[in-house]
Order: structure tokens, then C-alpha cells, then sequence
């Protein structure tokens, strides 16, 4: 089994090894030090500027279905099942 398959299967989203949250916008790797992260921060990390038009989804795997979404206000608990993969979209994602 390759690293990244491992990756893509990893449900719980635990601190790694420099005690920090991995998570992946896109193809875009973020770390975060803390735990409850604002979504707008996540979004400006990943070079979006203007956060008010978006919403962050977070998928079940990378590339996959969303499971939650979140307004820029809303705080992210990246401690979470399925809190590691995430994508920006416009307005108001919908997802099912």
C-alpha cells in the first residue's frame, strides 16, 4: 500500500509528528498548529483573497464527496472525522 493511498484513507485527523494538523485544500498542504481554525483562514492560506463569495467543503477523501461545508465566519474543528481534505467553492456548495 503506497504512502498516499494511506493518505487518502486516514478518516481521523490527527497532529503529526512537528505536533501539527495536516490538512490538504485542493492539492494545496496546509498546517495548522491549532486545532479550531477559521474557515476564511484556511481559504486565504490556500490563495483565495476574496473569502465572502466561497464556502469550504470538507470531503471524505481526497477528491471525494463533500460531508460538511462552511461559511468563511464558521470555525473548523480539524480534530474531526473528515477533516482533512477540503475544497473551495463558490457561493453555496450543496452538498448531499
Amino acid at each position: 500500500m503506497s504512502k498516499e493511498h494511506d493518505i487518502d484513507t486516514e478518516k481521523q485527523n490527527t497532529k503529526d509528528e512537528k505536533n501539527h494538523f495536516e490538512i490538504f485544500v485542493g492539492d494545496i498542504k496546509e498546517e495548522w498548529s491549532q486545532s479550531q481554525v477559521l474557515a476564511s483562514d484556511i481559504i486565504k492560506k490556500a490563495g483565495t483573497e476574496d473569502v465572502t463569495t466561497v464556502i469550504l467543503e470538507a470531503l471524505d477523501h481526497r477528491n471525494g464527496k463533500a460531508v460538511a461545508e462552511f461559511k468563511p465566519n464558521e470555525m473548523v474543528d480539524l480534530t474531526l472525522r473528515d477533516r482533512k481534505f477540503f475544497r473551495i467553492t463558490p457561493g453555496g456548495g450543496g452538498f448531499s
